[in-house]
């Protein structure tokens, strides 16, 4: 690729410099700048060369220096998205205790070559925690309720009896292993629940009375005070929209056990527009089920500064895995007492303490990245004061991913945890798996400055917002891409609210032209992750969002 710039570059100064040649040549006649002279060819060759190699380097200082101030406000937004999915454990029967897996925990998935040929090993973790209990979700009914609804009876099972705290059960919904389906699913549970109960070790009828829990929608809840460092709100944001299954949960809290019990039934009580044409089954309710991503934080190999080198190039220690970096998390030096924070290049110096002097020397580095994909490469420059006459050993600790893992199925890999073994327990991936996503905005220069003049902007228009979007790749998800386009309208109000520390608390109202009754799913999905991008990046506290789809009548209002 660089060298087709380069190629082409030299052949555009060298068309140049022939016309100014020519036209040089027709004023002043008697010049000896014949082309036919080889001299007059490869003076004329040299001038173009040097001419496109100083262009391409000059706009590649200037592409740099726009990333570089970029990053500084957007680095969520430019390395490359890895790729994600689903994770299923299935308890057989020779499965006795709980066990829980902690979020983050490696899970490999192997893809088994042809004959003679290495498999080939992809290394995810895990997002969220994940409890695993023996049970099964053995049955789904519904029972009709007269001038009451539908009651939706959800048994679970075991194969003895127990004394486990259930607590919490999460089941993702994979209805026919569709992702539109298992989203009209999930909206049609969320609009017409009114109450959930759970009975245990009884017969449920139609108006059996059980232990009232509390059922919500969307991923399971994860501890306040628990924080993933390779997350920021947008890049969390990024990744639902590229792999919306994620969202797709059903979760019901509050469930005490009894001791000694060995089924329970949870009652999911609906009102009596619930569509009854919905088939719910046991294969669509999914249990232990979390979803995956496939990064690791893992530290280089070690660098030799002596001041010898521009910059150095970041490997990862497993070549044969074919890890590319995704970001830089933090550079160190690596001393006697431990590890010692080195600051990034954008750091002003005068925010590092110390006289002029020992600011003016301070150890800092900068990053650089080039290619995609596969061929995409991180370049550390370093700027370490007397490093010439004492050399310092350097590590640096990254993001990284897999991008071979694109063109793979799902169903052709088999899963296994890495470090750890449950006996009893089989895993596999539920539905697909979402491909590796290069940034829309990283090679796109105005792309680049028209986000970083939205970034001190109150409020987002329409255009705006849809810019915000495309940025987030929300319109490469067919799910979504439609209700970008359908988007007409945005306004902001504020109104009185006591709870803010300015008083008042700011609602988004969008309107939707064009929907379909069928879209309306897809829409409330795609209205709770909005909200959660716009209080993520506005500079005012954004705690409402309504949506108006005027020719259906319809209206969304998160949260």
């Amino acid at each position: 690729m660089a060298q087709d710039q380069l190629e082409k570059a030299f052949l555009e100064e060298l068309a140049a410099i022939e016309r100014f040649r020519i036209a040089y040549t027709g004023a002043y006649p008697s010049t000896p700048l014949s082309r036919e002279d080889p001299d007059v060819r490869r003076l004329l060759e040299g001038m173009a060369m040097f001419s496109a190699r100083t262009r391409l380097a000059a706009e590649r200082g200037m592409h740099r220096s726009i990333l570089r101030i970029f990053r500084q406000h957007f680095s969520y937004l430019l390395g490359p998205l890895p790729a994600m999915g689903m994770l299923r454990a299935s308890p057989t029967l020779s499965f006795a205790d709980a066990a829980e897996l902690p979020p983050g925990t490696e899970v490999l998935l192997i893809d088994t070559p042809a004959k003679g040929a290495d498999p080939r090993v992809f290394r995810m973790r895990t997002r969220y925690k994940l409890r695993v209990l023996p049970i099964e979700l053995a049955s789904v009914n519904l029972l009709r309720v007269r001038g009451r609804g539908v009651r939706i009876l959800l048994r679970f099972s075991s194969s003895f009896s127990r004394n486990d705290e259930i607590g919490e059960i999460n089941l993702h919904i994979n209805h026919l292993d569709d992702l539109a389906s298992s989203i009209s699913v999930l909206y049609a549970l969320r609009k017409h629940l009114k109450a959930t109960s759970v009975v245990f070790d009884r017969q449920v009828r139609e108006d059996t009375a059980g232990q009232p829990c509390e059922a919500y929608f969307g991923p399971p809840t994860r501890p306040g005070h628990v924080i993933d460092r390779g997350e920021h709100p947008l890049e969390d944001a990024r990744a639902s929209l590229r792999f919306p299954r994620q969202e797709l949960y059903l979760n019901v809290r509050g469930i005490q056990a009894p001791r000694n019990w060995r089924e329970f039934t949870v009652c999911l009580d609906m009102d009596d527009s619930f569509p009854t044409e919905l088939r719910l089954t046991a294969d669509g309710l999914e249990l232990f089920v979390v979803p995956i991503v496939n990064e690791r934080l893992d530290m280089t190999n070690p660098i030799e500064c002596d001041g010898t080198k521009d910059r150095y190039g970041l490997r990862h220690p497993d070549d044969a895995a074919r890890f590319v970096p995704t970001s830089v998390l933090g550079v160190y030096r690596i001393a006697d007492h431990g590890l010692v924070p080195i600051e990034p290049a954008v750091v002003p110096a005068s925010l590092g303490g110390g006289d002029g002097a020992a600011r003016a020397r301070r150890d800092s580095y900068d990053v650089e990245y080039e290619g995609q994909e596969e061929q995409r490469r991180a370049f550390l420059s370093l700027n370490l004061p007397g490093a010439f006459d004492n050399p310092q050993k350097v590590a640096v600790e990254a993001a990284w991913h897999q991008p071979a893992l694109r063109g793979v199925r799902a169903s052709d890999l088999k899963a296994r945890l890495s470090s750890r073994f449950l006996a009893g327990v089989e895993w596999s991936c539920s539905g697909g798996l979402s491909l590796p996503a290069e940034s829309d905005l990283e090679e796109d220069r105005e792309s680049l400055l028209e986000l970083l003049s939205l970034k001190n902007q109150r409020f987002l228009g329409v255009d705006e917002l849809r810019f915000l979007l495309r940025a987030l790749g929300a319109r490469a998800q067919p799910q979504f891409d439609k209700l970008v386009s359908a988007l007409a309208r945005v306004d902001v109000n504020s109104k009185p609210f006591a709870k803010s520390t300015s008083g008042f608390k700011y609602v988004y109202h969008l309107e939707f032209a064009g929907l379909n009754p069928s879209d309306m799913a897809r829409l409330e999905l795609f209205c709770g992750k909005l909200l959660d991008i716009l209080s993520a990046w506005s500079v005012e506290e954004v705690v409402e969002l309504v949506a108006k789809v005027p020719n259906l009548g319809a209206e969304v209002r998160v949260p």
